[in-house]
Formats: C-alpha cells, structure tokens, sequence
C-alpha cells in the first residue's frame, strides 16, 4: 500500500514508508472489517464496537485493532498517526496557533496468551499476556496468530485423571496446553515461541442491549471516544484534542507512557472499564451496569472531575465516584507523572467478566458515555487546562 493510500501514518518516517503495517492477508479467516466499514453501513457505536473487539489484537500485537479503528476516527476528521510503541494517536486541531492540548486515552490491546514453546506431542505451552483469568480457559477455543492461523482449544487433565488434591484447585497456567490438532513437526512448521494467541469469542447482543465479547476490556472505551469525536465534527473549540488508542496497557501502561511524553499535553482524560455487579461481588467495589464512574483520589484532578460533574448533572446522566485511594489502575498513573507532571481525570463504564472471552456491558450507558464525552469536550474552554 501506498504512503497516499494508509489510513494512518507514522510520526516519524524512518525506513518504513510512513504506513502502518496492515494486517496480514492470511488472517482474514480470524478477523476482517465489516464490509462496509460498518455494521449496516452506518457508523454506530455499536458498528464500530462490534468491528473493534473482533480485531485479534494483544497486547503488543495491535495492529489489528489499529486498522479496525482508522475508519471511525477517519470519519470523526482525524489526522491519524502511530507512534514507535504501536499506539494510535489521533488529532482534532481546533485552528489557533499554541493551543492547550488535552489527551484522550483508551488503551486498545486486549489480554491473550503467547506461546513458550511446543512439548514432544505437539501440545503448545504458553504464558500470559495480561492478566487473562484462568480460571476460564480449560476447554476455550483459541486462535494462534500464525501464518495462517490455527485454531486450537485449550486442554488440561480431565478430572478422570486428576487426584482428589488436584481436583480441589484450578488448574494453573503452567499445567495447560494449547491442542490443535497436529503432530509436533507440523505444528513446528507454523508455530514458533512468541507467537501470539487470542481467545475465540463472536460479539453478540444479548437481552436488553447487553453486548458481549472479549476485549471490551478496553476497546468499549476506544469505541466511545470515536463516536463522541464523530459528533464534535464542526464544533468550534479553542484547544486541540489528541486521542492515543495506546498500545500494551494490559502489561505495565508502557503506550501511554511513552505518548503522553511525547505528546506533552496539558491534561489528560483516560477511558476504562470498571467492575460492574455481579452475583457474589461485593458491593462497595462494584457499580451498575447503567452507571457511569469517576475516579477520586491523590491520582485525579478535582476540576476535570467538576467539568465531569457538570456535564453529567446537565444531561441527567449518573455518574458514581469510584474511589482510588492509591493508583487508579489505568493508564492514569503512568500519564499523570509524565514529563513535569499532567492533571488527569479517568471515566469509567462497568463491566461484568473482566479479562475473559465474555465481557458484558450496556449499550445504553455505553451510549451515555458517547453523549458525556460530547458535552464535556463541548464545554471545556482551552483555559481550563492551563
């Protein structure tokens, strides 16, 4: 593909062409856009979530996730670039020369597993990337991002075989596999250590608008941003947005920490998910699924969170706080101490299933998300970040 024909383009331009690396024709059979770009032909934030959490993308294998994003943020009239970390970043100037920049944050990998290596009967062991929850990965489907890609399940011993101190505990890591099906010498010939694997799971709508997939976790995020930056199209602000899809979230923060230094805003507001109820969970850390939060504590700035107030207050949408007492365990803590220090605020939806191939959550506050983002963005005033 042509540098004229990429839907993003490099910061820098050193030996790659200025293009992304589009995704690899052979895994079409795992991933591909809708076609149109989206859902109906119609840019929904339901089109663009359902093409995001598609995307086969862990953490510090984005591309795939990268190219389903482009188009949306294209419509929104973003100029889109990616950095040396692999993270989008995409920027909604406002005209005026020295402006105040906020940064949008909403990390864009998902957590997946990576193969360590392949046992004598071709069993694939492997580690994981992120904090997938093991507890249910026995008998998953999966799919190894190979050239092409196999689809595997994954295996442990059935309880057959299992002694009775063995069945009183989850299986570790350690003691599962990856079956696909072939001998140790094919599966050798398509597999190496370091390939990556994600978790199989089709994005559906349930009952009630609730959707379910993996990777929600934090692509629902990503998908809000889009849209709210769609509906700002036209709006006359007096400072430049940044939004940064970043990369490698689910393993220490390192894309927004590298962004927000580079990029060098005046404040910064991260989107996450957050635990919503949940048949046993506890209810002073958990939240309903038609709530939005804000997280208050030493990491949050207190006037972004009043902006977040008011915008809330005004279109009659609720907004919990979510106290953090320490790190607010978002990209929050590595962008709030970049540089000389950034004001951060985080705005989180809830979820239920965290970190599994079934993460579920509400279009309808999801949408409240969308029209909260909007008005807020709408409302801020350039000074306000200085």
């Amino acid at each position: 593909m042509s540098k004229s024909d990429s839907p993003v383009q490099y910061a820098d331009g050193s030996g790659r062409n200025g293009t992304i690396p589009r995704i690899r024709k052979s895994f079409s059979g795992v991933w591909r856009l809708s076609t149109p770009p989206f859902l109906g032909g119609i840019m929904t934030l339901r089109s663009v979530l359902h093409d995001l959490t598609a995307a086969p993308a862990p953490a510090g294998f984005e591309a795939a996730a990268v190219e389903a994003l482009a188009a949306p943020l294209k419509n929104a009239g973003c100029e889109l670039r990616r950095d040396r970390l692999g993270s989008l970043t995409a920027f909604r100037r406002c005209g005026a020369e020295n402006a105040p920049l906020l940064m949008l944050d909403a990390h864009l990998d998902e957590v997946g597993l990576i193969v360590t290596s392949v046992d004598e009967n071709g069993f694939l062991k492997f580690g994981s990337l992120g904090g997938a929850d093991a507890r249910v990965m026995p008998d998953g489907e999966v799919t190894v991002l190979c050239d092409p890609p196999l689809d595997g399940v994954l295996c442990c011993l059935p309880p057959h075989v299992q002694t009775a101190e063995e069945m009183k505990s989850f299986p570790a890591v350690s003691d599962m596999a990856i079956d696909c099906g072939m001998a140790k010498e094919a599966v050798e010939r398509r597999v190496s250590p370091g390939t990556p694997v994600v978790f199989k799971s089709e994005p559906r709508l349930l009952k009630n608008g609730r959707f379910v997939s993996k990777a929600l976790d934090n692509r629902l995020s990503a998908a809000v941003v889009a849209c709210a930056l769609e509906r700002l199209r036209g709006a006359a602000l007096d400072y430049d947005i940044v939004f940064c899809a970043s990369s490698m979230e689910e393993v220490g923060g390192r894309g927004a920490q590298a962004a927000a230094f580079g990029l060098a805003p005046n404040a910064a507001l991260v989107l996450d998910v957050t635990f919503a109820e949940a048949k046993g969970a506890p209810a002073d850390k958990t939240f309903g699924l038609g709530e939005l939060t804000v997280c208050v504590g030493p990491e949050c700035d207190r006037r972004l969170n009043a902006a977040l107030r008011q915008a809330a207050e005004a279109l009659k949408i609720p907004l919990r706080p979510e106290v953090c007492p320490r790190a607010t365990g978002t990209n929050g803590t590595e962008i709030q101490v970049s540089r000389a220090g950034v004001p951060v605020a985080v705005l989180s939806v809830p979820i239920r299933n965290m970190h599994t191939p079934i993460e579920l959550a509400s279009m309808d506050t999801a949408e409240s998300a969308v029209r909260l983002l909007a008005k807020f963005l709408t409302d801020l005033k350039g000074g306000d970040l200085l």
